[in-house]
C-alpha cells in the first residue's frame, strides 16, 4: 500500500506543477494556441494517471479510509477541472 501512496503523491505533485504552469502562463499573457494545446494535453494525461492511481489505492483501502480520503481526491479533481476550464 505504501508504494501506491507514493505513486499517488508523485502524480499529485506532477498535476500541481502543471496547474501552476497554467496559472503562470495565463497571468503572463504571453502564450499561443500551440502552447495552450500542449499544456492542456499534459494536464489531461496527468489527471488521467492520477485517477488511475486513486483507483488503485482505493482498491486496497477499507471503506472508511476511502471515504476519509475522498475529500482530498475531489479537491485535486476540482483544481484540475478548473484549470482545464481556463484553457
Amino acid at each position: 500500500m505504501e508504494r501506491l501512496r507514493s505513486t499517488r503523491a508523485a502524480r499529485r505533485r506532477h498535476s500541481t506543477k502543471i496547474i501552476n504552469e497554467v496559472c503562470d502562463l495565463l497571468a503572463s499573457n504571453d502564450f499561443d494556441l500551440a502552447g495552450l494545446r500542449s499544456i492542456l494535453q499534459r494536464l489531461e494525461k496527468s489527471t488521467d494517471e492520477l485517477v488511475k492511481a486513486n483507483e488503485a489505492l482505493h482498491a486496497e483501502m477499507t471503506d472508511d479510509k476511502m471515504l476519509a480520503d475522498f475529500d482530498s481526491v475531489l479537491e485535486y479533481e476540482d483544481r484540475a477541472a478548473g484549470s482545464v476550464g481556463l484553457l
